[in-house]
C-alpha cells in the first residue's frame, strides 16, 4: 500500500443469515451449511423454491449491534456515513404493501434506509449501492478508499437483501435456481438464494480483540453480455490483476480465495478461467455461498463476516457441495477446514450484468 495511504481495519461487524448470527455462525459453519426452507411463488408450473430464510430480523438493530461490538466511540459512529448494498431495495416492503393495501405501493428505497438510520437516532450520511451481487462488496470498497485517503474517518456499511417474489420470480425464469449449491462441480446446475442482513464498520483503528484490514480492491464491468462474466476469463483475471496491482500485492502473496463459486454452470466457468489466467498456481480455494445461500447484494458483507469469525476461530472452512471434478474448470476447492490462517485473502464477488469486484482481506494477529 502506498506510504500516503491510511491503513483501514475492520473495527466491529454483525451477522444474520439463515446459519446463525455472529455469535455463533463459526461454530455452525465447522458443524455444516444452514437449513433451505421452501418457497412457493403460487405460480403455475414453477415448484417450491429452496431458499436460504431468515425468521423477522430488524435492521436497526443489526447495525447497532455492530455498533456495540465496536471499540469506537458510538456517538462517532451514529454521525458516521452509512453505505447501504442491496441488490432488492425495497421490494420487499413494496410486495407486501400492495398485497395489503391492494395497490401497487411503491417506496422509494432512500426513505426506507433512512427510516432504519432514523430508527437508531443516527444522523450521518447516507449512500445506496445497487450493482447486483457485488452492491456490498463496492460499498465496502468505496468506504475503504474514502478512508484511506482521508477523507472520512470510519463508515458503517450495511449488506442486506431479504426475501422477495420478483427476485426469486425473476431467477427461476432465467432457469439460474438449483437444490443444492455445487461450487467448480461436474454436477453444477445452479444457485440457491438466500436471505442476509451483515454490517461491517470500517477505520483507521484495529479492534482491541482482532486485526483485520481491508486493503482495496477493484471494480470492472464487463460489457460481454447483458447477463454475466466473459465465460474465457478475460474481465475477471483483469479485476483481480488490478485489484493486486491497487494492493501492491502479487499473486504469490494470496494465501486464500474466496472465491464467488455460487454453482452456476456458466458464472463457475468465467472465474475458473479468470483464476488460471491470473494465478500459475491457485492457492486453497473456498466458497461460502453453500453456508447460507447467494446473498446477493449482501454478499460482500455477509461473506466478509463469516469469514472474519471462521478466522477468528482458527479455520478456513471447507466448502460444502464439492464432489465431482470438472476437467473443464480444473479446480479443486477445500473439501475439509484448513487451520492455517493466511496473511492475504483474496475474496471474488461477480455480479449479475457483468460487475466484477475483488477486495483483499489482511489477517493479522
Amino acid at each position: 500500500m502506498p506510504v500516503d495511504l491510511r491503513p483501514v481495519y475492520i473495527n466491529g461487524y454483525s451477522h444474520l443469515t439463515a446459519l446463525g448470527d455472529e455469535g455463533n455462525i463459526a461454530k455452525q459453519a465447522q458443524q455444516g451449511i444452514a437449513k433451505q426452507a421452501l418457497i412457493n411463488l403460487e405460480i403455475a408450473d414453477i415448484p417450491a423454491i429452496h431458499y436460504y430464510q431468515l425468521p423477522t430480523a430488524n435492521c436497526s438493530s443489526l447495525i447497532s449491534r455492530a455498533i456495540e461490538n465496536s471499540s469506537l466511540p458510538k456517538e462517532d459512529l451514529l454521525r458516521s456515513h452509512y453505505l447501504f448494498g442491496t441488490s432488492s431495495m425495497s421490494i420487499g416492503n413494496n410486495e407486501a404493501e400492495t398485497i395489503t393495501n391492494g395497490d401497487i405501493s411503491l417506496m422509494r428505497p432512500d426513505q426506507e434506509h433512512q427510516n432504519i438510520i432514523d430508527d437508531m437516532t443516527a444522523v450521518g450520511p447516507i449512500f445506496t449501492f445497487n450493482t447486483a451481487c457485488t452492491s456490498s462488496a463496492n460499498a465496502l470498497l468505496v468506504a475503504q478508499r474514502m478512508i484511506a485517503t482521508g477523507i472520512i474517518e470510519h463508515a458503517v456499511i450495511i449488506g442486506i437483501d431479504r426475501l422477495n417474489k420478483t427476485t426469486l420470480s425473476g431467477f427461476s425464469a432465467l432457469q439460474l435456481l438449483s437444490n443444492k449449491i455445487k461450487p467448480f462441480d461436474r454436477a453444477r446446475k445452479g444457485v440457491v438464494l438466500g436471505d442476509a442482513i451483515s454490517v461491517i464498520i470500517l477505520t483507521t483503528e484495529p479492534h482491541h480483540e482482532y486485526h483485520y484490514s481491508l486493503l482495496g480492491g477493484a471494480n470492472q464491468g464487463d460489457t460481454h453480455s447483458p447477463t454475466g462474466t466473459d465465460e474465457a476469463g478475460q474481465s475477471i483475471t483483469q479485476t483481480i490483476n488490478e485489484a493486486l496491482l491497487n494492493t501492491q500485492l502479487a499473486a504469490e502473496d494470496i494465501g486464500l480465495i474466496k472465491a464467488q463459486a455460487a454453482g452456476s454452470p456458466t458464472n463457475d466457468l468465467a472465474e475458473a478461467n479468470g483464476l488460471k489466467l491470473s494465478f500459475s498456481t491457485l492457492p486453497p480455494v473456498t466458497s461460502l455461498k453453500p453456508y447460507i445461500g447467494h446473498t446477493l447484494g449482501a454478499s460482500g458483507c455477509s461473506e466478509l463476516s463469516l469469514l472474519i469469525s471462521c478466522f477468528r476461530a482458527g479455520f478456513i472452512p471447507a466448502c460444502p457441495g464439492f464432489n465431482a471434478f470438472d476437467e473443464g474448470l480444473a479446480i479443486t476447492p477445500l473439501t475439509s477446514h484448513h487451520h492455517i490462517i493466511p496473511r492475504y485473502t483474496l475474496l471474488n464477488h461477480f455480479g449479475f450484468g457483468g460487475n466484477n469486484t475483488v477486495l483483499v482481506l489482511e489477517s493479522g494477529h
